[in-house]
């Protein structure tokens, strides 16, 4: 996880709501980067601290077995993982 700069930190805790509510709408980043008036990169390190990058969740496969899944965003990848891994 990346560590925000105290100016982008400000940003965060000042504008938290409407970040999420344009997300919800499903607006882009970069429509929420032109809001906030600052870089991709520095939206790209918001976005990692107000979302999780690593979610993990449960699927069945077709045998109707449970296995945990951690999907990565970055990769919009899915890996299985053990139960000692979360």
């Amino acid at each position: 996880m990346r560590v925000l700069s105290p100016q982008l930190l400000s940003n965060l805790e000042a504008h938290s709501d409407k970040i999420s509510e344009m997300y919800m709408e499903g607006r882009g980043l970069t429509d929420i980067e032109g809001y906030l008036g600052i870089t991709w990169s520095e939206m790209q390190a918001i976005e990692e601290v107000m979302f999780n990058m690593f979610p993990i969740y449960t699927v069945k496969d077709l045998d109707g077995n449970k296995k945990v899944m951690r999907f990565n965003a970055h990769t919009l990848q899915s890996t299985e993982i053990k139960e000692d891994e979360y």
